[in-house]
């Protein structure tokens, strides 16, 4: 659909992009290394050249627009600092994937993020295999997938609009009231990504570990009792 085919507008910093269209495999950072100890950035970035499919780390920056220490940094579930390299013995970058919480230590938290600025659109959200996604503005709720998910929230938008839309032209059986009201919600994420108003993006997770790579607008509630979803049902 062309909705889905607008160029991106620009923005400061390297675009995050954990799966690059049409290049490699996406990088799961989360799946692929251990979440306990820390690893050398540069080495890591080697090793996925190599798992990856790419010539250099010149050509996984180009897939990543941007440095892949820079990557590392808008990710919301890394830490990274600076130790010694173990044979130059010069300060280099090393990271750890901050690991889940085991079940019994979850504390559910409900997280609002008030979209008011083009820039918001590019903070980075980090949503657990247990949350589900809010946006009263268009009443409507992503469910729960199972799948961890890392990208700005204007990735977010877009891919649910193009989930949407290829819902639209493969089901020949949908009546033409289910999709009117499918192309509005359509109509409706192009709005919110074109931030025509403000708008508040609702995250719900039992696990508490969903979060944002900025956190300057977010207001979080914890320990929040969850009674389902608040959003208008069809």
């Amino acid at each position: 659909m062309a909705d889905h085919q607008q160029q991106q507008p620009g923005h400061a910093g390297p675009q995050l992009s954990i799966d690059a269209p049409g290049r490699r495999p996406g990088i799961e950072l989360g799946h692929q290394e251990s979440q306990t100890e820390w690893l050398q950035a540069a080495a890591i970035a080697e090793f996925l050249c190599l798992s990856l499919g790419y010539e250099d780390v010149q050509e996984l920056e180009d897939a990543l627009q941007g440095p892949f220490t820079e990557f590392l940094s808008m990710l919301p579930n890394v830490c990274t600092t600076f130790r010694p390299d173990p044979e130059s013995k010069k300060p280099a970058l090393y990271f750890q994937v901050v690991p889940e919480p085991p079940q019994d230590q979850w504390v559910c938290k409900r997280i609002e993020y008030h979209v008011r600025e083009r820039n918001h659109l590019w903070n980075v959200l980090l949503k657990s295999s247990h949350a589900r996604i809010e946006v009263p503005d268009l009443g409507i709720e992503f469910a729960v997938d199972g799948r961890k998910k890392i990208d700005t929230v204007w990735n977010y938008l877009s891919a649910a609009a193009l989930d949407l839309g290829m819902h639209v032209q493969t089901n020949v059986g949908i009546t033409d009231d289910e999709t009117d009201k499918t192309l509005a919600v359509i109509e409706g994420l192009a709005a919110l990504r074109d931030l025509e108003r403000p708008w508040t993006l609702v995250v719900v997770d039992p696990s508490s570990t969903s979060t944002f790579s900025d956190m300057t607008d977010v207001v979080v509630i914890d320990n929040y009792v969850d009674t389902g979803s608040h959003v208008d049902q069809p």
